[in-house]
């Protein structure tokens, strides 16, 4: 893979930026990793208790491509955890006090938001409108999808199970929508929009590394 087949990202990032200071290798990595990015699909988690299922989440998101996640905080914030085993520098991630808040930013961003529901309108996860940017939503661990989000609500979208306990984990419901969604995606276009946010999230990467880099220099 020669850097050539990533000029139309290059051409957006800086002759004297810092992402230039990277070897090649991690270069093409990082313009490999951006020039793929899912920016069609978001993940939203609405007051998941536990941080090690809120990680799990957005390493899933991460691994599938998509690059915007939601937390939403009425009860509790979101804070890193082992689990994410530093995914976070990876993604873009919107922090939301309130549920209205989260919706009205995503209706915002031009998006049909999608909630895990368990009901008998709810359509099978590999029946949801995937033609418009859509924002899945998964609920905390004991009460699952507010109530509160009804109004907002385009869709309302289940994953179909045959076993006698049906319920799944959060991380694991969210991986499946989230491979299941991406799946059914059009080709990743690969248009002017596309590379210009694929060279400002390189270069977001490459500023961010090295900051962490300064950081963990020893004081003279």
């Amino acid at each position: 893979m020669s850097l050539e087949k990533f000029k139309d990202v290059l051409a957006h990032i800086p002759t004297g930026h810092e992402f230039f200071l990277l070897n090649e290798n991690r270069q093409k990595r990082l313009l490999d990793t951006a020039s793929n990015r899912i920016y069609k699909i978001r993940l939203v988690v609405q007051d998941v208790m536990d941080p090690h299922n809120v990680s799990a989440c957005f390493r899933s998101a991460e691994a599938m491509g998509i690059m915007d996640v939601h937390s939403v905080h009425e009860t509790k914030e979101y804070k890193s955890s082992s689990v994410s085993r530093g995914v976070d520098r990876w993604l873009n991630i919107h922090s939301h006090p309130s549920i209205d808040a989260c919706a009205l930013a995503l209706k915002k961003d031009g998006f049909c938001i999608a909630a895990g529901f368990p009901t008998d309108d709810a359509v099978p996860i590999d029946k949801l409108p995937v033609d418009k940017p859509v924002a899945l939503v998964f609920g905390n661990e004991r009460s699952g999808v507010s109530s509160q989000w009804t109004p907002h609500l385009d869709y309302k979208f289940t994953i179909p199970m045959q076993g006698m306990v049906e319920s799944m984990n959060i991380s694991v419901s969210a991986a499946i929508s989230l491979y299941e969604a991406r799946r059914r995606l059009p080709v990743n276009p690969h248009g002017s929009e596309q590379h210009e946010k694929a060279a400002k999230t390189v270069r977001r990467w490459a500023k961010e590394h090295f900051e962490r880099l300064r950081h963990k220099e020893p004081k003279r």
